[in-house]
This record gives C-alpha cells, structure tokens and sequence, in this order.
C-alpha cells in the first residue's frame, strides 16, 4: 500500500489530536470539556477508519489487514463515543 507524505502527515495530525483530546477528558474536572474531548476523539477516530476503509489495495492480504485495522479503530470510536456519553452524564 503506497502512501504520500501528505497523507502521513494528516495520519499523524489525526494521532496527535486523539493524544491531545484524550488528555483533556482524562484530565477534566468539568464534566463537559470530559464529553467534549471523547466525542472529538470519536469523530477523528472515525474519519481514519473511514478512510482506512476506503484505502485501495491489490491483493487479498493487504484487504483482509485494512478491513481489520478499520475494524479496530470503530471499536475504539465506539468506547470513546460511550466514555463521552458516560461523561456527560456525570457517572
């Protein structure tokens, strides 16, 4: 699979800003900056895997491992999308 450089650097802004916002709901006292940073964290976990889903590939291997890495990022937006749920309801 061929990746541009500006396409690493977008990969690596999105890292640096789940890092970022992952910070910020574990750090917080307020319960809305909490649910803030877990659904941002949601919503730029979600835009990689959509566009891990999206990525071509040439043979059957390299499919078979972008399904399964988009896979593991929708389930990590998933336990972030419930933290942030969980945060804004003060439990």
């Amino acid at each position: 699979m061929d990746i541009s450089t500006l396409q690493m650097l977008a990969l690596m802004a999105c890292g640096l800003a789940v890092i970022v916002c992952i910070t910020f709901a574990t750090t917080s006292k307020s319960r809305l900056l909490k649910a803030g940073g877990y659904a941002f964290t949601t919503v730029v976990i979600a835009a990689v895997a959509a566009a891990v889903f999206h990525a071509p590939t040439e043979d059957a291997d390299a499919a078979l491992a972008r399904n399964i890495a988009g896979l593991i990022l929708l389930a990590a937006a998933g336990w972030a999308g419930f933290s942030a749920t969980r945060a804004y309801r003060g439990r």
